[in-house]
């Protein structure tokens, strides 16, 4: 801008009003945090009742097959994940271990949705989220009192993600997932359940790692819907349908115990084939190529953040200190 000219009272006018919208806007979000750690059960006690109930239960913090390792990212790391996922009016956010349900309730704050699901398996921590619901929709129908202004609605669930994942995520326009340390079998079991289950065109925001790039399903004539086996192709009758996770944004998330990379990913479904492929399987490019889709390309940076989406070498498993 050429500072020697003098502006004119329109641009100055609007200069104010820009300055005034941006003022307003740090003043909101603010206020929206301020809140938010007045509603939420804080990261030390959310932790010490997970460790507790895993205890007292005698299960394992982590397992090829479970991980109940507790681990919450700060509103701010929510907000920016958030707001790259742009979830529309009206639309449903889902947590999948959804802790002491920090996640839903910024999101609830944040963001104008309609619906707002966590689902936690430990009761002690789903019965702290359902407490700060309760403190939540306190909030909500005083908001004359109240300087933030929300309608969302927040409901959790207490149970298995894989049990009870089906029955929102088929509705879900933004699925969170906190999976810094989950094993590498359960993230590809996740893939799957959202495979299945999620729309194309719908976002997925993790923390710690990001999803596998496909999974390959095959439907047969009844309807059935199941991974395709490392081995073989579908059978005669039967569709198979690839379901891509395009990484669209990354960031960096601060957490208790250091920082973490934030993937967005987009879900795009690829109707394959109808009939025995010629292809020998399991396809991974070639297939995606077939269709007129290039598969992503990863080369080697030490700085995820320094590349592209489509072009970070993810490391093959990643875990944190905390307990």
């Amino acid at each position: 801008m050429d500072l020697s000219q003098p502006r004119s009272m329109d641009a100055c006018s609007a200069g104010v009003a820009q300055d005034a919208k941006s003022s307003a806007a740090i003043t909101k979000v603010r206020s929206v945090a301020t809140t938010f750690e007045e509603l939420c059960t804080d990261h030390a006690a959310a932790r010490e009742l997970s460790i507790a109930e895993s205890v007292r239960r005698g299960l394992a913090r982590s397992t090829p097959s479970l991980d109940l390792t507790y681990g919450d990212i700060g509103f701010e790391a929510i907000r920016e994940g958030l707001a790259a996922a742009s979830p529309p009016k009206g639309g449903t956010f889902v947590d999948l271990g959804s802790g002491s349900g920090r996640a839903a309730v910024a999101a609830a704050l944040l963001f104008d949705l309609g619906r707002c699901i966590g689902i936690e398996i430990l009761t002690d921590l789903h019965q702290a989220a359902t407490e700060t619901a309760q403190r939540y929709k306190a909030m909500r129908d005083c908001l004359a009192d109240h300087p933030v202004r929300t309608t969302s609605s927040i409901e959790f669930v207490c149970g298995d993600i894989f049990l009870e994942g089906p029955r929102v995520l088929r509705e879900a326009d933004v699925t969170f997932v906190c999976c810094v340390t989950w094993d590498s079998a359960i993230m590809h079991r996740l893939a799957h359940l959202l495979a299945v289950e999620m729309r194309p065109g719908t976002k997925i925001l993790t923390v710690g790692q990001p999803l596998p790039a496909h999974v390959e399903l095959q439907t047969s004539g009844k309807g059935a819907v199941s991974a395709l086996p490392h081995e073989g192709a579908p059978g005669v009758g039967e569709v198979l349908t690839v379901v891509r996770f395009d990484e669209t944004w990354h960031g960096l998330a601060t957490c208790e115990w250091g920082r973490e990379v934030m993937v967005l990913h987009e879900v795009k479904k690829l109707l394959a084939t109808s009939q025995r492929p010629s292809v020998s399987y399991p396809p991974g490019p070639r297939l995606l190529e077939q269709h007129g889709v290039s598969a992503p390309q990863r080369t080697k940076s030490r700085d995820p953040l320094a590349a592209t989406p489509s072009r970070v070498q993810w490391p093959s498993s990643k875990r944190c200190t905390i307990c």
